[in-house]
């Protein structure tokens, strides 16, 4: 008959949170266990613990000291009154201390449960699309690190568009904030380089959401979601790699918290792509612990390693403190080595972030993340060397959404949106009849606003903005005789979103999959045809209007400034038009209807824009519906009969042509 081996007795300690609970003694324990039992933050459900086919042991208290008998007492009397099961995981074993059934008192034993933990089991060989428990994504094609510079020529052109790929993925995690900043981080010997650090707090990611936006070639979306932007499944990977050499990503979740590694330097001497990512589960105590159900501690070292020597988080401390910053869920993205211009990081920016040491009448240039070279994107037709949005972030961020919804700051400074619709003068809203080529159901029309924008009549600029999904695409897109002329249609701003027009079903969309243009299609050569005539008879209609040589040259102190300002409550996201002097630069900080100058509530109506006239027109350009003239300072309405194919806003057509109206053939 066999004669089991008998242990010697334990004695040890239960720790939670790194303080001691009580020592404690087994008598008879099944297996070896360590010194300290740590408690974990997570308890489970005592009345669904089933203990059927566990083994079991006693442990008895030893510390006889006041706080150790009160830490025990309170312990136990908290498993007891909420019907809790306490929960320590060792390396082979998992154990369970059962709520006592009894009052607790000092000398009170604790029941503990027990089993043995599941093993993970690591796949043989991995395929391009999947992971590896290590979390280390390897291509069964073997991808060559040098993929992530075929990646970076995306945004090759414009490095702006690389940035806007972040802002979308805080966008598309229901992030209220962004904060865009550089600063200047230690890199190992390199010493300070700057850093772009990009801070949200969306819903932030699990394992698998962090896996799927740093893998290669995953499933595409078989349909494209309305409230969604990322589309492509490429946009954070040629970011990143387009603004710097290596990125960090943390993010945090409700239960899990997750590190990514995407680098250039930790891949420069290997022949297979790495992205090392690790995962630990995340406790209301604030502890972590590696989540093994997804990554082992082999895992869990490769990737700390492989940050520690090539990031500016040199250790377990600094790496834990971005966890502890994200306050409940959110990411935090750090770019750094980044890319250079004539020998010098291809961004500006202003290194002090302390407002107080800022001149007042420099704030607007200091808070600003500018491209050094100030190059103007190519465009048909654009002679105009003042466009700002293309080398300035702010400019870009303030019109990138069509509904804002999130808040940016840019170095610490709250980026005020512009309602574009809302600072225009003589607008006309028009409808494009979209007709859909199978499904008539899927037939819409599509607004578009037109009007004149003072400041980009003296920068002499024009052009459509056409936005996706609420995002702009392209800005300043030429029609008509815009594209043949600097003059013709010089101030006039369109505003149309065309999701409904490039989404073509199937998860098939036409926009470019670096979101700076739309694809060559049908649908969108019909729409430029449409948008060529619309333009066309605005500006023979208004022509008269714009007083185009009326214009002096600014004065010595003087600035542009638009002919219509308005600013939009953080509360109930209305928009607010400001008297004249009042300039929305100048409103520092969160605004709210009760400030001044509005010095009202968020029940307010939002105000009509004056003299707007509403006008529906054929592909053809003919009008179909009468147009409607609204002004607040009357109630009287101009209604034109419907069946009538003039009216009193066809005058321009008849007029003598002058040298800056669109030319006519012949």
């Amino acid at each position: 008959m066999a004669v089991l081996e008998k242990r010697p007795a334990w004695r040890g300690v239960l720790v939670a949170r790194e303080k001691t609970i009580q020592c404690l003694e087994c008598l008879n324990p099944p297996f070896t266990m360590p010194q300290e039992l740590q408690l974990e933050g997570a308890f489970k459900e005592a009345f669904i613990f089933n203990p059927c086919g566990m083994g079991h042991f006693v442990l008895r208290p030893l510390g006889t000291t006041a706080n150790l008998v009160h830490k025990w007492i309170e312990f136990n009397t908290y498993l007891r009154n909420q019907a809790k099961v306490g929960v320590v995981l060792l390396q082979d074993w998992e154990l369970f201390i059962l709520p006592p059934k009894s009052i607790p008192v000092a000398d009170l034993s604790a029941e503990v449960y027990y089993r043995a933990r599941a093993k993970l089991k690591s796949p043989a060989c991995v395929s391009q699309t999947q992971v590896m428990a290590g979390s280390t994504l390897r291509s069964g094609t073997r991808v060559h690190p040098s993929h992530l510079e075929t990646l970076e020529q995306m945004h090759a052109a414009w490095v702006f568009g690389a940035v806007a790929e972040l802002i979308d993925n805080a966008r598309d995690a229901k992030a209220t904030r962004l904060e865009i900043s550089i600063e200047d981080m230690v890199l190992g010997e390199t010493g300070t380089v700057p850093v772009l650090q990009m801070v949200d707090n969306g819903l932030g990611m699990n394992h698998e959401e962090i896996v799927k936006m740093l893998s290669f070639g995953h499933k595409r979306p078989g349909e494209s979601d309305a409230e969604q932007i990322g589309h492509f499944g490429v946009g954070f990977k040629t970011g990143a790699m387009r603004i710097g050499r290596d990125a960090v990503i943390f993010t945090q979740k409700k239960d899990t918290c997750s590190m990514g590694f995407l680098s250039k330097s930790y891949n420069a001497n290997l022949e297979d792509l790495e992205v090392p990512i690790v995962t630990y589960k995340r406790f209301s105590s604030g502890q972590i612990s590696l989540d093994e159900s997804v990554c082992t501690k082999q895992d869990e070292e490769k990737c700390k390693k492989a940050v520690t020597k090539h990031s500016p988080f040199i250790n377990d401390i600094s790496i834990g403190a971005q966890f502890a910053r994200i306050e409940n869920t959110g990411t935090r993205i750090f770019v750094y080595n980044l890319e250079q211009w004539d020998g010098k990081c291809i961004f500006e920016w202003n290194r002090s972030l302390d407002p107080e040491t800022n001149a007042q009448n420099e704030k607007n240039e200091l808070e600003d993340i500018k491209i050094r070279s100030r190059r103007v994107r190519v465009r048909a037709g654009q002679t105009s060397k003042q466009v700002p949005l293309d080398f300035s972030l702010r400019a870009y961020t303030e019109v990138l959404f069509l509904v804002p919804s999130m808040k940016i700051y840019l170095q610490r400074s709250l980026v005020n949106t512009r309602n574009l619709a809302k600072t225009l003068q003589n607008v006309e809203r028009f409808q494009y009849h979209f007709v859909h080529e199978k499904d008539p159901i899927k037939n819409k029309l599509i607004p578009l606003t037109l009007g004149k924008l003072q400041i980009e009549y003296d920068r002499g600029n024009c052009g459509i903005f056409l936005y996706w999904h609420g995002r702009l695409i392209e800005a300043y897109k030429r029609v008509g005789d815009m594209v043949h002329s600097a003059d013709i249609g010089r101030g006039i701003i369109g505003i149309m979103d065309v999701t409904d027009i490039m989404d073509f079903g199937d998860g098939k969309v036409g926009v470019l999959n670096n979101k700076q243009g739309f694809t060559d299609s049908d649908r969108f050569s019909k729409l430029e045809k449409w948008l060529d005539k619309t333009f066309g008879e605005y500006w023979d209609n208004n022509f008269d209007k714009f007083g185009l040589f009326e214009k002096e040259k600014l004065k010595e102190g003087e600035r542009l400034v638009h002919d219509a300002e308005w600013v939009q409550c953080m509360k109930c996201s209305k928009w607010r038009e400001l008297p004249k002097g009042w300039c929305a630069d100048d409103l520092v900080g969160d605004w709210f209807c009760y400030m001044k100058p509005f010095e009202g509530n968020c029940d307010m109506a939002e105000a009509v824009q004056d003299n707007v006239i509403t006008v529906a027109i054929n592909r053809d350009g003919n009008k179909k519906v009468a147009p409607v003239f609204v002004t607040n300072d009357s109630d009287a309405s101009l209604v034109v009969n419907p069946e009538s194919s003039t009216s009193s806003l066809d005058i321009g057509a008849t007029k003598t042509l002058k040298r800056l109206k669109r030319s006519r053939p012949g």
